[in-house]
């Protein structure tokens, strides 16, 4: 049955006089993969292939040279203590899977590589340190290695379902660990069927007990409820984000994890990070959305035209924090890097904020045309991407009647961008 969306949403919005208070203070021509905030002023970000440091909040940065004989692409950075940082990354340079990690010990002015792990074949993607020698490692294929030696030795941990593979983890009070695991499996013409659970390890992964477990069938790989990311409060609160607008929180240590809804509709939620336990900050495509009740409601808070993906968002206090992403130029995927000092909020000489759009969207799903309704609004952009942020059409910001004839059936969001606000939805095209 045709569905008819109504879209009552509490937004910010920018009219004269109103500005955002996330501000660029890196445009770097490669793609940012990783920022590292150790204290208050100190960040260091990896692109690519290379090491930035700004030691003055970001006012200045350098670029640090790293050991010659690191030949992979750089894919995450952890200072575990203020001196002491690790970057992990992968693939030589015939393009083959190759784990390889850099080492600071001087608080990221230096890095060395260590000699290869044996781990053989393995691309490392994602770091978790309790301190500055424990740690675990995620590979690509989802393999998950801990070191208590400061990377000097690994040794891989057997998950809980030798059919599923990991997709992220997260070292907590020693000696807990956490596991977020995915089995995936053909379900026919419906698509693939998608088995997500979180384990929880009170003995480094020796026992582990599954805390949390969500089902789809879809087609889609960025709408399944992969989890993407943990982010633990203190040892009792904690938070993990992921597909389908998957948004959990905990208050019980990971014994018991309760989803929270997130409006607007987000889709891939890759990134989290709270403050304390009311204020906290995910990431929704381009924009920041900020919560102020623990995960009730939620406000956007809008970047630039220019970005196309929030990666990570790290706060130093209530309100000094940082956040790197993707510009619209896919094929380069040049980088930025955003910093705030009002915890991203955006307001006005009186401090006013947000009124609410009306806008009904129809049908949905749409095979050829979409319309939009809606009064007394200015209307300055119509745009449609697919689900990994690439914008597939725009439309004149005057049609009401969107034409989706050609585009390949699936899932979309359109975003309706006006003078008073943002609105971006899912819609499905057939």
């Amino acid at each position: 049955m045709k569905k008819t969306l109504f879209l009552f949403t509490l937004l910010l919005f920018f009219t004269q006089g109103i500005f955002a208070q996330w501000s660029s203070i890196l445009d770097d021509p490669q793609r940012v993969n990783g920022i590292s905030v150790q204290g208050r002023d100190t960040i260091t970000a990896i692109a690519l292939h290379s090491v930035i440091r700004s030691a003055d909040a970001g006012q200045t940065w350098d670029t640090i040279a790293i050991d010659s004989t690191f030949s992979g692409l750089m894919y995450d950075i952890v200072f575990p203590t203020t001196s002491v940082g690790y970057i992990c990354g992968g693939y030589d340079v015939f393009g083959q899977p190759d784990n390889q990690i850099l080492k600071s010990t001087d608080g990221g002015l230096s890095w060395h590589k260590l000699p290869e792990p044996l781990i053989n074949s393995v691309f490392l993607t994602q770091m978790s340190f309790l301190n500055a020698d424990t740690g675990l490692f995620l590979g690509y294929n989802g393999e998950i290695f801990i070191t208590t030696d400061g990377a000097a030795t690994f040794t891989a941990m057997d998950l809980p379902d030798t059919q599923s593979w990991g997709t992220t983890m997260y070292i907590g009070a020693y000696p807990s660990i956490f596991a977020a695991t995915v089995n995936m499996q053909a379900d026919g013409q419906n698509g693939t069927f998608f088995d997500v659970a979180i384990y929880r390890s009170t003995d480094f992964g020796g026992h582990w007990t599954r805390v949390h477990q969500d089902t789809m069938t879809t087609n889609h790989y960025y709408l399944s409820p992969i989890i993407n990311k943990f982010y633990f409060l203190n040892p009792k609160t904690g938070y993990a984000v992921g597909g389908d607008n998957t948004f959990l929180k905990m208050t019980d240590s990971g014994k018991t994890w309760i989803p929270l809804n997130v409006q607007p509709y987000v889709g891939q939620i890759q990134t989290v990070f709270f403050v304390d336990s009311l204020t906290g900050y995910i990431n929704t495509f381009d924009k920041i959305q900020k919560t102020t009740d623990g995960g009730a409601t939620w406000e956007i808070q809008d970047l630039s035209q220019q970005v196309v993906n929030v990666s990570d968002i790290v706060f130093v206090n209530r309100d000094t924090g940082y956040c790197f992403g993707i510009s619209d130029n896919f094929s380069g995927n040049k980088g930025f890097v955003f910093k705030t000092e009002n915890g991203g909020d955006a307001q006005n000489g009186i401090g006013s904020i947000v009124p609410i759009l009306n806008i009904k969207i129809f049908p949905n799903p749409a095979k050829n045309i979409i319309n939009l309704q809606y009064n007394n609004l200015d209307i300055q952009s119509l745009t449609l991407t697919d689900l990994s942020g690439r914008t597939v059409k725009t439309f004149s910001a005057e049609s009401k009647r969107l034409n989706v004839s050609g585009l390949a059936a699936g899932l979309y969001f359109l975003q309706v961008k006006a003078k008073e606000g943002t609105v971006v939805e899912k819609v499905e095209i057939r």
